[in-house]
Parts: C-alpha cells; sequence; structure tokens
C-alpha cells in the first residue's frame, strides 16, 4: 500500500472483515475466507497487518498481569500500523469488549487508554505466522 493508512481506511477494511465473516457464518462456519478463525485475536490483527503494511503483536497474561484486554486469557495479540495505531478487530468486533477498534498512540487520551488496556509495551512481542494464545 503505497498511501499512509488513516483511520478511514482501517475502518472500511474492518467492515470488510465483519462482512466476510459473517458470508461464511451463513455456510455454519466462523472463519475467514481462508480458513483462519473469526474468533481467533491473532488471525484478525494478522489480516489487518498485511492489508497496511504494519506488524502484529502481542503479549502472554502472566508477562503483563495489568494489561486489561487479556483478563481471561492467555494473551493478547493485535496489530500495529504505521507504527501509530493499534487496531483490535478481535476485542471491538467480534468479542465486543471495546467500542472502537483503533487507538492512535500519537494522541495523549488513546495513550491512557492503551496502557490500561494493553499494558505495558515493552512487554509486547512480535507475533509469527502461528498463534501461540488458543484461547484468545
Amino acid at each position: 500500500m503505497s498511501a499512509a493508512a488513516t483511520p478511514e481506511m482501517i475502518m472500511a477494511f474492518m467492515i470488510q472483515l465483519e462482512d466476510e465473516a459473517q458470508k461464511i457464518a451463513a455456510c455454519a462456519e466462523w472463519q475467514f475466507t481462508d480458513g483462519e478463525s473469526f474468533f481467533h485475536c491473532t488471525a484478525s490483527a494478522r489480516r489487518v497487518a498485511e492489508k497496511f503494511g504494519g506488524r502484529v503483536v502481542g503479549f502472554f497474561s502472566e508477562d503483563n498481569p495489568k494489561a486489561e484486554i487479556a483478563l481471561g486469557h492467555d494473551g493478547h495479540d493485535f496489530a500495529i500500523i504505521s507504527e501509530r495505531f493499534i487496531v483490535d478487530f478481535w476485542a471491538s468486533y467480534v468479542t465486543g469488549i471495546l467500542g472502537r477498534a483503533i487507538f492512535d498512540l500519537s494522541a495523549p487520551a488513546d495513550r491512557a487508554i492503551i496502557s490500561c488496556l494493553y499494558g505495558a509495551a515493552e512487554a509486547w512481542q512480535g507475533v509469527g505466522p502461528i498463534s501461540v494464545y488458543p484461547n484468545s
């Protein structure tokens, strides 16, 4: 992608992801068209990162105990786009625990929310092609 990602571009893609999963759900399968689980945080984070040239990061809950987003789970993965936006399709569209899917790391108000939800950035690690969080 040549142009810098904007929140509007990311939101349009989120709607596409949701529509894709709904179409497959109508066939009794909650998967993306590539076969990855719709309910797995890594799958949606990977799709967002690939679309916008970002990266997938995550953490184990035991390594980041203040991260509220992963309470009740072994860990959590999400996308970072343009080293500016945290994008969490899973938390917003799949579970509905967040009212929005995009947070701006350059906005002071969002940084405070990010700190509560995702804990210490030092605990975030790059995620490879296979997820290690079976309950996320």
